[in-house]
């Protein structure tokens, strides 16, 4: 492989709120690395639990092969067929370790900036 690739996250949970509403998982296939950020909207309890629920669903489907549109659009059915009314952003990121190359997707999340150098 031409890259080597770390991550590491950090969360914060809401002033007076046990859980926090975000949560990342990270994949590795093969030559790929793909990093998943969650964002349940609201906070407490109910926007832990669906973060949780979209990170570990996209990561489930990674790891078998799934494309990234396809899983997004198999994650946004499940959500959309819950009872209660619920609401993710997912940021993706699919890191290619032998070109350097990524591909980012954006679900409902606020805009990202790509430092350099």
């Amino acid at each position: 492989m031409a890259f080597y690739l770390e991550s590491g996250y950090t969360s914060l949970n809401k002033k007076g709120e046990e859980l926090c509403g975000d949560k990342v998982e990270s994949v590795v296939n093969g030559d790929y690395t793909t990093l998943v950020l969650a964002d349940g909207m609201g906070s407490g309890r109910d926007a832990a639990l669906t973060s949780r629920l979209a990170a570990i669903y996209l990561e489930k489907l990674l790891c078998v092969g799934a494309d990234k549109g396809d899983a997004l659009r198999m994650l946004n059915k499940v959500l959309m067929a819950k009872k209660d009314e619920v609401f993710t952003t997912v940021d993706l990121i699919e890191i290619d370790k032998l070109t350097g190359e990524a591909t980012l997707v954006k679900a409902g999340a606020a805009p990202s900036y790509l430092l350099r150098g």
